[in-house]
């Protein structure tokens, strides 16, 4: 069994310009942009600001949304054409995603939805070098992630665990416009409110996030560490980082945290589409 171990290799997922720092660089080997709106001025500010901070210290991947229909692949694919100069590889959750990054000849980073959660499925993503680095599933526990760990995997470490993503509108099935979206929505059970966030390309889509942070670093992980800062500041992106590069515990005092599945686990079963897809074109 391979223990969570090794030399400290961090990601970190942001979502806005206002959350790089040149302390947040530094600490990562690895930086993917995923903005929720895919305009090409904030990816331009996005880049600009990197160059300012000694953003060519680490790789910058862009991340593409999960959900697109062919308008939106098609106006991905114009993106990277025009800023493909600017981004060392390609961050994403879906065949198309890959299918681009292949194009442009760029390393793949395989997201969570890619569900790589046994090691068939991680063989068929690891058979070619196309996929540089790869998520393993949020949803599995100490024990299985141990069985599958390399030195190109990661673990899902800190931050909101997105749980599901949908095409249909929350806003307009409350009775509201385009033009008065506010780019996110709230559900509420007995228990909790779930944040979702809008994800606009062409058209729309919707990614719910668990309402609870996960939070790993009290168990001193090494390795591969990914972090997601979708709200915190750049400030907390940078302290954070910071404690789980020095394999320190991390809490602001107030924000509710979990463990995930990390001491529970993953049922049985299989899920693995995506294998026909990358072996047809890569092996």
């Amino acid at each position: 069994m391979r223990e969570l171990v090794g030399n400290m290799r961090i990601i970190a997922e942001i979502h806005s310009v206002s959350q790089l720092s040149e302390g947040l660089l530094s600490a990562c080997g690895g930086l993917i942009f995923a903005p929720y709106d895919y305009g090409t001025e904030i990816i331009e500010s996005f880049l600009c600001a990197c160059g300012r901070l000694g953003g060519n210290k680490c790789g910058l991947y862009i991340k593409l949304p999960l959900l697109a229909d062919e308008a939106d692949a098609g106006y991905a694919d114009g993106l990277l054409k025009r800023f493909e100069d600017g981004f060392d590889g390609i961050a994403g959750e879906n065949p198309y995603a890959f299918m681009l990054a292949l194009k442009y000849g760029k390393p793949y980073f395989a997201g969570a939805f890619h569900n790589i959660y046994n090691g068939e499925i991680k063989e068929t993503f690891t058979a070619n070098n196309a996929v540089a680095r790869f998520l393993l599933s949020p949803e599995l526990n100490q024990r299985e992630l141990e069985s599958l760990y390399d030195e190109r995997s990661y673990v899902f470490s800190y931050g909101a665990v997105p749980i599901m993503n949908f095409k249909h509108c929350p806003v307009k099935n409350a009775g509201g416009s385009c033009g008065a979206c506010p780019g996110r929505a709230e559900y509420r059970d007995e228990k909790y409110a779930y944040t979702a966030k809008r994800v606009k390309v062409l058209s729309c889509s919707w990614v719910l996030y668990n309402p609870v942070t996960l939070n790993l670093s009290r168990f001193g992980l090494k390795g591969g560490v990914y972090l997601h800062f979708d709200t915190e500041t750049s400030g907390e992106a940078e302290k954070i980082s910071k404690a789980f590069k020095e394999g320190l515990p991390y809490s602001d005092g107030k924000t509710l945290y979990t463990s995930g599945h990390y001491r529970r686990g993953l049922p049985d079963y299989c899920a693995d589409g995506f294998k026909t897809i990358i072996k047809k074109h890569v092996l």
